[in-house]
């Protein structure tokens, strides 16, 4: 809740909790949380009960623990966690990289389907695509 109503606030404070320098020079992060966090596509909030229940991957349950733990202080970050944090990182990203491009078509496509439905031909046309649909049925 509180990552996606303000992420950089967040951020700032899992690096200070555990003990990561925030860069000097943020805007390249700036811009990559623009693009990233996109709270208005939240449709729900889940924990690890959650997660469980939907099947969620061992390395996201983990991940989830660690952070979790981290943010509540249950669990102190040493070398061990950051360990293992690193380690997941890697993985989430090579296993992201399957998708890195799927994902910028999918937002082009949105952009375009945005643009489109806000056309004056869009907006002329939707009489017809309504009488069609009367058919349909």
């Amino acid at each position: 809740d509180s990552f996606l109503s303000d992420g950089e606030k967040e951020l700032k404070r899992c690096a200070r909790e555990l003990e990561m320098a925030w860069p000097e020079d943020d805007s390249a992060l700036r811009k990559e949380m623009d693009r990233f966090i996109k709270p208005g596509l939240r449709h729900s909030s889940s924990g690890m009960k959650e997660l469980k229940a939907v099947g969620a991957p061992g390395p996201v349950l983990r991940l989830y623990e660690l952070l979790d733990g981290a943010a509540s202080s249950a669990i102190t970050p040493d070398e061990g966690f950051s360990r293992e944090l690193d380690e997941l990182a890697y993985h989430f990203n090579s296993y992201a990289r399957f998708f890195k491009n799927d994902i910028e078509v999918l937002w082009d496509t949105r952009k375009l389907m945005r643009q489109l439905m806000k056309s004056w031909s869009w907006k002329t046309t939707a009489p017809f695509r309504a009488f069609k649909n009367v058919f349909k049925r």
